[in-house]
C-alpha cells in the first residue's frame, strides 16, 4: 500500500489499520533514515568505509522491509480479532468456540508488537553504530530516525498492555510483559547512547 493510501486507510472509520499498523510503519521510516545515513558516509569514504557501517546499511534496510510486513501483518490480525469478537454465539458450543477463536487472534495480537519491539530495539542498536560513524551534516536524520524507532517500539508496547491482560493464560501473558519490559529498558539504553554521541559530534 503506497503512503498517502494507507495514512488515508488510518483516518478511515475502520478498525484496521491501526496503531499497531502505524507503528511499524513509523518503525520503517526510521530504519529507512539510518540506511541513508550509513549509506550517504559510506560514498563518501568510499574506501576506507568501516565494515560496520556497510554492515549497518545491510542491517537497516533488512529492518525496513520486516517492519513494513510486520506492518502488514497487524492488520490482518487486527481484522481477524475484529472479526472473532464481532461472531454471534448464542449456545454453549459456539460461546466456547467463539472464545477460543477470541483467545486464538488475542494472542496472535500480542506476538506481532513483541516482534515490532524486537526489530526496533535491533534497529536502535545499530543506531549506536550509524551515530558514532556518519557524517556530522546528517546526525540529525539519525536522530530522527531513532526518534522514529523508538516511537515504533513504544506503539508496539501500548498494544501488548492493552492485548495481554485479556489473554486467559496469564502465565503467557507475564511472559509477554516482561519480554515487553525488557526489550523497552534495551532501547531506551539505546536511545541514551545515540543522543549522547550525537551530543558529542555536533
Amino acid at each position: 500500500m503506497e503512503i498517502k493510501s494507507f495514512i488515508q486507510a488510518v483516518g478511515s472509520s475502520a478498525p484496521s489499520p491501526g496503531g499497531g499498523a502505524v507503528s511499524a510503519v513509523v518503525g520503517a521510516m526510521g530504519a529507512a533514515l539510518g540506511q541513508m545515513a550509513s549509506a550517504v558516509t559510506r560514498d563518501r569514504l568510499k574506501e576506507e568505509a568501516p565494515e560496520r557501517l556497510q554492515e549497518a546499511e545491510r542491517a537497516m534496510d533488512r529492518y525496513g522491509q520486516q517492519l513494513l510486513q510486520l506492518g502488514e501483518e497487524d492488520e490482518r490480525v487486527s481484522g481477524r480479532l475484529f472479526s472473532a469478537y464481532k461472531v454471534k454465539a448464542r449456545t454453549e458450543e459456539e460461546k466456547k468456540e467463539r472464545h477460543a477463536h477470541i483467545q486464538a487472534a488475542l494472542k496472535e495480537a500480542t506476538e506481532v508488537p513483541i516482534r515490532i519491539m524486537q526489530i526496533a530495539q535491533e534497529a536502535l542498536e545499530k543506531m549506536v553504530v550509524i551515530s558514532q560513524l556518519a557524517k556530522p551534516s546528517i546526525l540529525s536524520d539519525v536522530q530522527v530516525g531513532s526518534l522514529h524507532l523508538m516511537g515504533a517500539l513504544k506503539g508496539a508496547y501500548e498494544n501488548i498492555n492493552v492485548n495481554s491482560p485479556l489473554l486467559k493464560d496469564s502465565k503467557q501473558a507475564a511472559q509477554y510483559e516482561k519480554r515487553a519490559q525488557n526489550l523497552k529498558e534495551k532501547a531506551t539504553d539505546c536511545l541514551d547512547r545515540i543522543e549522547s554521541n550525537i551530543q558529542k559530534r555536533a
